[in-house]
């Protein structure tokens, strides 16, 4: 099978709905495991748990499955995980900042306050400006990087409240090696 963009669109939206389902059926205080969706040369693809506990261990199966995914010449590895997520708007009026920002600027003094008032992590900081979100991000020698958030809060009864699922997000995957030669990539 052909592995075109329409397909991996294909793919992405069921991975995504997939995603949102299990983080339901978890409940917002129940665990959720990191995922790599790894796609093979004729579109065939598998689930790899990433049971993770520390930064050092997310670091260490990173490599591992960048080594893994040239060995095997992967084509696409989508990761998934359950992470926090700021929606840049409130942040900027929350700490009255410029609003024309540009977005070196803005990532500048983001991760100062994110590191001198809540000690690197958005774990620390007011939920006002943070939610809870499902990750979904996609690499792969012959596509574009992609990173999409679905943010959520607590509903009633452990139940999960989706809030409207950000615009796509246009920033590297850098914990995922590039695992092919780069002069390949479209």
């Amino acid at each position: 099978m052909e592995v075109t963009k329409e397909r991996m669109e294909e793919l992405l939206a069921g991975i995504k709905k997939v995603a949102m389902d299990n983080r339901e059926r978890a409940g917002f205080r129940g665990n959720f495991t990191p995922v790599a969706i790894i796609v093979g040369p004729d579109g065939e693809h598998t689930v790899q748990g990433l049971p993770y506990r520390t930064r050092r261990e997310k670091e260490m199966l990173m490599k591992a499955l960048s080594e893994t995914a040239r060995l095997m010449n992967v084509i696409a590895i989508v990761l998934v995980n359950d992470t926090y997520h700021v929606d840049r708007g409130l942040f900027t009026k929350f700490f009255n900042l410029a609003p024309d920002l540009t977005d070196a600027e803005y990532e500048k003094v983001y991760y100062e306050i994110l590191d001198d008032e809540f000690g690197g992590t958005l774990a620390n900081a007011p939920k006002e400006i943070v939610s809870d979100a499902l990750l979904v991000a996609m690499k792969g020698p012959h596509f574009k990087q992609r990173i999409f958030f679905m943010p959520y809060h607590e509903g009633v009864g452990d139940n999960i409240r989706w809030d409207k699922e950000q615009p796509e997000h246009d920033g590297e995957i850098l914990v995922l090696e590039d695992w092919w030669d780069t002069e390949t990539v479209h």
